[in-house]
């Protein structure tokens, strides 16, 4: 890697570099099966939400796409503006290396610029918890859909150190109705 290491806003000219990325991560991390899913819902993603809905951000070394993160509204039932991230990716190789945690700051800074006042993620708490997030329990802030691994249920407020209680139903796009998501 160079030092050309840039962070930037997804632009539709790296959709099927940014399909391509999350197909090979997730499929050298668990399999072709899912690098296969995780690509589907990306496009998906990509082609069903509206552009005030949905926020991609890259890690670009010149032309080469190194890690990727998409963050797309999240309905809570009062007004606080909440997107959630996901999905998020980084190249194999360039793992480790802080860039998917750099990418993700990046991608924090610019919501906050633009009104978003929380974000929700779902994922492990070791990497997120680097990224500011706090365990959230179901509670405080539902989850859309029943979860695994409860723990993995996460979010950060963009405004304060506190993070709210919103109780009620909350909705993700219409990309992660699918089960198989």
């Amino acid at each position: 890697m160079s030092s050309d290491l840039q962070f930037a806003a997804y632009r539709p000219s790296q959709r099927d570099g940014v399909i391509a990325l999350f197909e090979g991560s997730f499929g050298d991390a668990e399999g072709a099966d899912e690098g296969r899913t995780i690509a589907a819902l990306v496009s998906t993603l990509l082609s069903t939400t509206a552009d005030d809905e949905l926020y991609g951000f890259c890690a670009v070394d010149g032309s080469e796409i190194l890690a990727a993160v998409f963050f797309s509204r999240f309905m809570v039932p009062d007004d606080t503006v909440t997107f959630m991230l996901s999905p998020m990716a980084v190249a194999t190789r360039y793992q480790r290396q802080g860039i998917g945690q750099g990418l993700i700051g990046f991608g924090l800074e610019q919501l906050a610029h633009r009104g978003v006042a929380l974000v929700v993620t779902y994922g492990d708490p070791a990497f997120y918890s680097r990224c500011g997030f706090q365990a959230v329990s179901l509670d405080q802030i539902e989850a859309p859909y029943a979860l695994s691994h409860p723990q993995g249920w996460q979010a950060r407020s963009l405004l304060s150190e506190l993070l709210p209680a919103i109780p009620g139903r909350t909705q993700c796009v219409a990309a992660f109705r699918d089960p198989a998501y």
